[in-house]
């Protein structure tokens, strides 16, 4: 198992590919590929007015509201609201989708992955739980604080709000994630077609 920590300030805020927000890179692969070229990629991104959000042919996204209130994304297929930090949204990265704020700016994690590359998965931890890990790339983020066990009780990370961890498991490892208080932690798994 290859475990990397990324803190938050080691975030760099970028510009979205449409240039409406501020995206924070997590991860990406393959390693430094860009906007055009990634299998996968996982962000944060902060909206803090409302307006369309970035087309991505070909890509499958997942997004979880981690700050603030009331993000609506609108679409063809109709309105989604994410009232609460930790709901989530599943969508096409071809959707044109507008953006709206209900309760003033948020942030959210973003998973996005090719369809012909693999596919994604996201679950929200809201309390200590032990989660079995397929082999695979693996991130976890907590917005607030959060304690992670791998291995067994062999090592140990703590992370302080707005760290994330990659993982990269050759076989399944089963690990304890337990968020603080009012917290959650986002896991995001990507697998490869085989």
């Amino acid at each position: 198992m290859t475990v990397r920590k990324v803190a938050w300030w080691s975030l760099a805020a970028r510009p979205w590919k449409n240039g409406g927000g501020t995206t924070r890179e997590i991860a990406v692969g393959p390693a430094g590929a860009g906007l055009e070229t990634f299998d996968w990629r996982v962000s944060l991104a902060d909206v803090d007015q409302p307006g369309p959000f970035s087309v991505f042919p070909g890509v499958d996204r997942l997004l979880v509201l981690t700050h603030g209130r009331g993000l609506i994304l609108r679409g063809a297929h109709g309105a989604r609201t994410l009232e609460l930090p930790g709901d989530l949204a599943a969508f096409s990265g071809e959707d044109p989708l507008t953006s709206f704020l209900d309760d003033g700016p948020t942030r959210d994690f973003n998973l996005f992955w090719r369809r012909d590359w693999g596919k994604g998965t996201v679950r929200v931890v809201r309390v200590a739980d032990e989660i079995l890990l397929l082999p695979g790339t693996h991130i976890l983020h907590a917005p607030g604080t959060a304690r992670v066990v791998l291995r067994s009780g062999t090592q140990t990370e703590s992370l302080g709000p707005g760290d994330s961890l990659t993982l990269q498991i050759d076989e399944s490892a089963e690990i304890t994630v337990a968020p603080g208080p009012g917290t959650f932690v986002v896991v995001a798994s990507l697998e490869a077609h085989r």
